[in-house]
C-alpha cells in the first residue's frame, strides 16, 4: 500500500503539510 500527495509548489503554510500527512495516514490506516 502506498500513499502520495501534492500540496502545490506555492504552499507556504506549514499546517497544509501537516494536514496532508495526517490525511495520508488516515487513508493508509484504512488499508
Amino acid at each position: 500500500v502506498g500513499v502520495s500527495f501534492h500540496v502545490g509548489s506555492g504552499c507556504t503554510d506549514p499546517e497544509t503539510f501537516v494536514q496532508a500527512i495526517s490525511d495520508a495516514r488516515c487513508v493508509f490506516d484504512m488499508g
